[in-house]
């Protein structure tokens, strides 16, 4: 498989400085002179090696999709981006600013979820487990593998198929965040983002390359869209919209647009790309930028398609032009394992939070 994509071989000199402080870091938690928690429930981590882009929002959603009929499930982020400080719960009328768009945008899935954003993942789990008998049975840990303060009993490991960790280098000269040797702390890793159709041949080679531990598990994971659906839900009438033939303003501020730009040329659309920094904070100068684009689209064939994570920065505060909002459809962005892996999947999940009351290491 080739490298598609971009190193700064002259900032590797940076990056051996900025390995050593992580090397330091690790060796500090591996000695136990900084200490890892364990909670008296289950936690199951979702986390990746690289800056952005290797798809926790979807996954971290389809473990609240599995675990919530089942167990009381929260939730706890960071919330990255957000303007606030400390523990908060997540409402569905929150502000992106206020608690970060991908949090916002799990409540608004999951309203009967709890939701909850702190930096720090002990002070917010232990703000979780203070809620009586409101108290979560299991959570899910997003964005944590490098959180060490807090130790899952599950942890799973996310990485994009176009970008390897193993084919990567450590910031700034690449995009990890630790070396490729901290895979060994995973249980699970999940490929994802994987192209329709990877061959069993393929599969074999990527298991070949990450050259994991025989306790670790393998798992490979593509993007399943499913049809777009209007910004301002009561707008118009609710249903699928065909893009086939239409001219599509795609407005997105996420790591990796090219998989969306792709599945929308798929479905026939020719695709403008607007496109913004991860996480991006919607500005008036923005929506300006977008109703400019918007109007130089052919009128009788245009619309707008944004992401769920760039509708959740685009409140009616942000983009209050009723004309615009109701132009502008979000592609919702899920996920699907590959080679019918699901159900052995979903097994190793329920079978970890079924016989862990206390948080102990997967066997």
């Amino acid at each position: 498989m080739a490298r598609p994509f971009k190193t700064y071989p002259l900032l590797l000199p940076f990056a051996c400085l900025y390995g050593l402080g992580v090397r330091v870091r690790t060796a500090l938690f591996d000695s136990g002179r900084w200490p890892e928690r364990r909670f008296s429930l289950p936690l199951i981590g979702v986390g990746n090696l690289a800056v952005g882009g290797t798809g926790k929002t979807p996954h971290t959603e389809y473990l609240v999709r599995l675990l919530s009929p089942r167990w009381r499930t929260a939730v706890l982020s960071r919330g990255y981006g957000r303007r606030t400080r400390g523990f908060r719960l997540v409402a569905t009328d929150d502000a992106a600013a206020d608690v970060g768009d991908e949090p916002l945008q799990m409540k608004r899935h999951f309203p009967a979820v709890t939701v909850a954003v702190d930096a720090d993942r002990c002070e917010g789990i232990d703000n979780l487990l203070d809620r009586g008998a409101e108290a979560p049975q299991v959570i899910v840990l997003d964005d944590v593998y490098q959180h060490r303060h807090v130790r899952p009993g599950l942890n799973i490991l996310l990485t994009d198929y176009s970008r390897l960790y193993v084919d990567d280098c450590l910031l700034p000269a690449g995009r990890l965040r630790e070396p490729a040797a901290a895979s060994h702390r995973a249980d699970v890793v999940i490929v994802t983002k994987c192209p329709p159709g990877l061959t069993a041949e393929s599969r074999a080679d990527v298991e070949r390359r990450l050259g994991l531990a025989s306790k670790q598990r393998l798992f490979f994971s593509t993007l399943g869209y499913m049809p777009p659906s209007p910004l301002d839900e009561g707008s118009r009438p609710s249903g699928s919209i065909s893009l086939d033939g239409r001219h599509v303003l795609l407005v997105a501020g996420i790591a990796r647009p090219q998989p969306l730009i792709d599945e929308l040329q798929r479905r026939g659309a020719a695709v403008t790309p607007l496109l913004f920094a991860d996480h991006h904070a919607f500005t008036p100068r923005d929506v300006r930028r977008i109703a400019a684009a918007y109007d130089r689209l052919p009128r009788e064939s245009r619309l707008i398609v944004t992401t769920e994570k760039d509708a959740a920065r685009l409140s009616p505060r942000v983009m209050p032009d009723a004309h615009l909002r109701a132009a502008t459809w979000v592609q919702p962005v899920g996920i699907r394992f590959v080679d019918g892996k699901e159900r052995q999947f979903n097994q190793l999940i329920i079978d970890y939070v079924s016989r862990n009351s206390a948080n102990s290491p997967m066997d």
